[in-house]
């Protein structure tokens, strides 16, 4: 009887888990976290369906002009209690950082790791004149988990606490930019994933001209690809 009830216990605990991810619209398979292949400017690659993760490190702005001071200043667009992928552009429109962003209420969390957390701060502290709010790294407990939908990568929060996040590792599973290939110089456009990280829609922030211009001037000459042994490298992209 122990082996039957085990196997009861284990069927039950992702039953658990099946409705708990279901009643926060996290639609993707968490049974095995199976990889699917999309192609785009002919990249073939494979991408995990899901992956939960729990942050322990964020920077926190409080104060009256939070919401303003911050959407003047990242690429995608702040919601209430909706957490979001972004960037940090510099004028030119290159990107400078990419983080997890979450409102809640009248104060904003961004999560990365916690020396890019010192850079963003000091990034956002070069923009901060007369402006009522305050910048500090605090210690956290937020669990998301990202999923995928076409050529979206998307976030969610979840209750369920998991492994801390491992951003170096999130980097080469999404293509996401890593330290090394952001000093080389790249457009938002040239990285997947374009529209879940920019909001062409949301009014001005640092970077919009230059971005939108590369933007609607049509296909990219470069994209960012992330190879087997999780280097980095910016490809050109052929004509087919």
């Amino acid at each position: 009887y122990s082996k039957i009830f085990k196997l009861f216990v284990w069927i039950n605990s992702y039953i658990y888990r099946f409705f708990n991810l279901y009643r926060q619209n996290v639609y993707s398979s968490f049974f095995f976290s199976r990889p699917f292949t999309i192609t785009k400017f002919g990249q073939a690659k494979q991408y995990i369906v899901m992956n939960r993760f729990t942050v322990n490190k964020s920077l926190i702005i409080k104060g009256k002009d939070t919401i303003s001071f911050v959407d003047s200043l990242i690429s995608n667009s702040l919601k209430d209690g909706v957490p979001k992928f972004s960037y940090l552009l510099s004028p030119d429109g290159k990107v400078s950082s990419w983080f997890i962003v979450y409102q809640a209420g009248s104060e904003v969390f961004i999560f990365q790791d916690n020396d890019k957390l010192i850079q963003i701060k000091e990034f956002l502290l070069k923009y901060k004149f007369r402006t009522d709010c305050n910048l500090d790294l605090i210690d956290v407990q937020y669990s998301f988990a990202i999923t995928t939908k076409e050529n979206e990568l998307l976030i969610n929060q979840i209750e369920e606490k998991n492994e801390i996040a491992n951003f170096l590792k999130l980097e080469t599973q999404f293509d996401l930019p890593s330290k090394s290939i952001i000093e080389k110089g790249l457009m938002p456009n040239e990285i997947l994933w374009l529209e879940s990280f920019v909001d062409y829609f949301k009014g001005c922030f640092i970077g919009q001209e230059q971005t939108s211009r590369v933007k609607y001037r049509g296909r990219p000459r470069r994209i960012l690809k992330t190879l087997p042994d999780g280097s980095q490298v910016i490809d050109k992209i052929t004509n087919e």
